[in-house]
């Protein structure tokens, strides 16, 4: 099932009659991989990314200071130039994208985290709806690939700042748009921002985009163990203050009630937790 929203908050002047319009196969679409320590799985993420039914694909590995042996693991594929290899030193996933997307010579943009995976047609049924919302953001339901229940309630299209203001459902790995689009709009590379900078990205993007949804699960989502303990805290915290910058951001004054009543309720939770952690510590 498809659910898409036709159009964007901006004025749309292109052309898109038939004739205007060219095949889908020819459309260039450029992959942006961040990795970091991610030997063990971001050969099956590329491989996933070679299995499109869409071909015209070129694939950017941005390697944001890894230890382990991923150069190695990535070696052919390298040499082949079947991917586009970049190693920098180490300075967040949001860093690594941006030079990803700097990189990037495609019409279209999309996100690929190097543990997560996608389904075949992907790549094929977003840019179908991109073809037809030029203007626009696609993204997709998540399956997990532990086979456990996805936590991520109802998804929306549309103009969703004010539901996503209340939940993040929008999946990193899932996310396709114009290359302009995020050429225009970078993800901040603020070390405060880690861990919370795409969700800033979505907010930003839907003042400015309508974004089309795919409720299909055509993304593969992988919870690492410990990936939802030992780093909960310090999300939380970031995450309560991103809230508390967007109250008082001009342009989302508009959608201050629901800022202000996500950040009190996180706010009042992270202090919950830290007296948790903090007491569990002492015993």
């Amino acid at each position: 099932m498809v659910v898409a929203v036709s159009g964007s908050r901006k004025n749309n002047m292109e052309d898109n009659s038939p004739s205007s319009k060219p095949l889908v196969s020819e459309l260039s679409v450029s992959v942006v991989i961040p990795t970091y320590n991610s030997s063990a799985h971001i050969g099956e993420a590329i491989n996933s990314v070679s299995q499109q039914t869409h071909k015209n694909i070129e694939i950017i590995v941005i390697d944001d200071g890894s230890t382990d042996n991923t150069k190695n693991v990535l070696g052919r594929l390298i040499q082949s130039e079947k991917i586009r290899y970049q190693y920098q030193k180490n300075r967040g996933q949001a860093a690594a994208r941006n030079v990803g997307v700097a990189l990037a010579q495609g019409k279209y943009i999309t996100f690929l985290d190097a543990d997560d995976v996608w389904a075949p047609t992907k790549i094929e049924k977003q840019l179908h709806l991109l073809t037809e919302n030029p203007l626009s953001i696609v993204h997709t339901r998540r399956y997990m690939l532990d086979g456990s229940k996805d936590a991520i309630g109802k998804i929306y299209s549309g103009n969703i700042t004010r539901r996503l203001i209340l939940e993040n459902f929008i999946v990193n790995s899932s996310v396709m748009g114009g290359a302009t689009i995020f050429k225009e709009n970078h993800l901040d590379e603020n070390p405060g921002m880690r861990a919370v900078e795409d969700y800033d990205l979505w907010l930003r993007l839907s003042l400015k985009y309508k974004f089309v949804y795919i409720d299909e699960a055509l993304t593969g989502y992988r919870l690492h163990v410990g990936q939802s303990s030992n780093n909960y805290l310090p999300v939380l915290n970031r995450t309560v203050n991103l809230y508390w910058r967007l109250m008082w951001k001009k342009e989302f004054l508009i959608y201050f009630p629901f800022s202000a009543y996500r950040w009190l309720r996180l706010r009042i939770y992270s202090i919950i937790k830290k007296n948790h952690a903090e007491k569990s510590q002492g015993n």
